[in-house]
C-alpha cells in the first residue's frame, strides 16, 4: 500500500514539474517572439497621413540636457528600449514620435526621461500606455520629476 501511494505521489510530482517546465519554456518562447518594434523618427516618404499616428511626451521642468527613451514591456514585465525612439527633448520640452499602422494598439510602452544622455540618472518615468488605436490619433503623456 505504501509503495502504491509513493508511486502516485511520484507520478503527480513528475507531472507538476513537467507542467512547470512547459510554462517556463512558453514564457521564453513569448519573449523570443516579442513584437518587433520598428518606429520611425520622421514620416516615411510616400506614407499617407491616414496611415500614421503619434505619441507625444510633455516634460515640463525637465533639464535642458534631458534624454528621452521609449520602452516596451515583455510578457514577463521586463522593460526594453525601443530602437530608434530615443533622443533629446524638442522645443517646448516635448518629444514626438510617429507610429505606423502596423504598430497601432500595441503595448504596453512607457517614457523614461534621463537627466542627460550619458548619466543614466532618471528624471521621470511615465505610467504605461498603449500606442494609438488608429490613424490620426495621438497619445499624449505628461511626466514630472520623481
Amino acid at each position: 500500500m505504501r509503495s502504491r501511494v509513493m508511486l502516485i505521489l511520484s507520478t503527480v510530482l513528475a507531472g507538476l514539474l513537467a507542467c512547470a517546465g512547459l510554462a517556463l519554456n512558453s514564457g521564453r518562447a513569448a519573449l523570443a517572439q516579442a513584437p518587433e518594434r520598428t518606429p520611425v523618427a520622421t514620416l516615411p516618404a510616400g506614407a499617407p497621413a491616414s496611415a500614421v499616428a503619434a505619441i507625444a511626451l510633455h516634460a515640463p521642468g525637465a533639464p535642458a540636457s534631458a534624454w528621452t527613451v521609449v520602452q516596451w514591456a515583455d510578457p514577463l514585465g521586463g522593460w526594453h528600449e525601443v530602437e530608434g525612439w530615443r533622443g533629446d527633448l524638442d522645443e517646448g520640452q516635448q518629444k514626438v514620435w510617429w507610429v505606423l499602422g502596423k504598430d497601432f494598439n500595441t503595448g504596453p510602452f512607457r517614457w523614461v526621461v534621463l537627466h542627460n544622455k550619458t548619466s543614466g540618472q532618471v528624471w521621470a518615468i511615465s505610467k504605461s500606455f498603449d500606442l494609438p488605436a488608429g490613424a490620426n490619433q495621438w497619445v499624449h503623456v505628461t511626466v514630472s520629476p520623481q
